[in-house]
This record gives C-alpha cells, structure tokens and sequence, in this order.
C-alpha cells in the first residue's frame, strides 16, 4: 500500500510577540498560499520572533520556500527559525542560501 498523501497545512500559535508554525505535508506550487497566508498577518500584529517546525513536511520545493523568504525579505526585523527540517528539505534551503535560519543541529 503507497504512503497515503498528507494534506498540507499550516497551523499557528501566536503568544505575546511570538508565533509559531506547524506546517504538515507537502508544500510546492500548489499548496505555497497556506505558509504565504499563515505568515502574512504576524509582523502587523507585532511579531517579532517566528519559528516554523518543519517536522510533518517531507517535502518542499523552491515553491514551497518562496513565502518564507518573501516574509524574511519584507520584514527583516522579525526573526525566523526553522526547526525539524526533514534532510531533503533541509537540502532546499541550504542550495537557496537560507539555511542560516535552521537551528544548528539541523543546517
């Protein structure tokens, strides 16, 4: 039986000037708009440290990844971490230049 295909998603919790993003399945062309929507509000609101676990994703492309350096590009004073990284998408943001925002034990 093949591994059925997780719906992506992105689920946010925001505490005082803290957010942090649960992102689960697969996200390229077609599913970018869900990281783009969740991360859209949080530097209006006063955000200024975002971390996005990237545990549940076993796949990214530069799709996938272009919401999040949008975000860092338009607010480089808010501070992003990626945590959890899966080895092929960490990968991606090592060959885009971005993985500076993975935590060490994971870059």
């Amino acid at each position: 039986m093949p591994d059925e295909e997780i719906p992506a998603s992105v689920d946010v919790e925001v505490r005082d000037n803290r957010a942090l993003l649960r992102a689960t399945g697969e996200f390229d062309i077609a599913t970018a708009h869900y990281l783009q929507e969740a991360l859209r509000p949080l530097a209006d609101n006063g955000t200024r440290q975002v971390t996005i676990d990237l545990e549940r994703v076993p796949f990214m492309d530069s799709a996938g990844l272009q919401p999040i350096v949008q975000f860092m590009t338009a607010h480089p004073s808010v501070s992003i971490t990626v945590t959890n990284a899966q080895p092929t998408v960490a990968h991606l943001f090592r060959l885009h230049g971005v993985d500076a925002l993975m935590t060490e034990a994971l870059a």
